[in-house]
């Protein structure tokens, strides 16, 4: 537990010292992970015939994916940003729900969550930004490991 807590404040240290480089080590890494996802998937595709579609869909897209994030054509800000605003319109849409119910509370707060998740997302967009904000979260996660021991 204590080496992992020292790793995510080395980490953490080294993303806010080059938040930048440090976005573009995450995508490479990401897009090397979805590779090997995507050639498994398209090596074993296995079992029914809607499901071997399935899984060789699935895995052409994920090789597609990796190639892009991996020789930086579309960085990842743009696949994290994508993700907060669908998130954030279905909490926004989550919230409208709640006031027909007459849970206004429970409305305001999704309402709010929802609009924070799209300010995010556009913050994200920048990867200093983003680099920024994984320093932060490694560095404070790492001080909360040590601080648990």
């Amino acid at each position: 537990m204590l080496w992992r807590g020292i790793l995510y404040i080395i980490l953490g240290i080294l993303f806010l010292m080059s938040p930048i480089g440090g976005v573009k080590l995450l995508s490479i890494c990401t897009g090397l992970i979805l590779l090997l996802i995507g050639i498994r998937l398209i090596l074993t595709a296995k079992g029914l015939l809607p499901l071997r579609i399935y899984h060789l869909i699935l895995g052409v897209i994920l090789v597609i994916v990796s190639v892009l994030l991996i020789f930086q054509i579309i960085p990842i800000s743009i696949f994290l940003t994508a993700g907060l605003y669908i998130a954030g319109i279905l909490v926004i849409i989550a919230g409208i729900f709640m006031f027909t119910l007459n849970l206004r509370n429970i409305g305001v707060l999704s309402l709010l969550i929802g609009v924070l998740y799209i300010i995010t997302g556009t913050l994200l967009l920048n990867p200093f930004y983003l680099g920024t904000i994984i320093g932060l979260i490694f560095l404070i996660h790492g001080i909360i490991l040590l601080r648990t021991l």
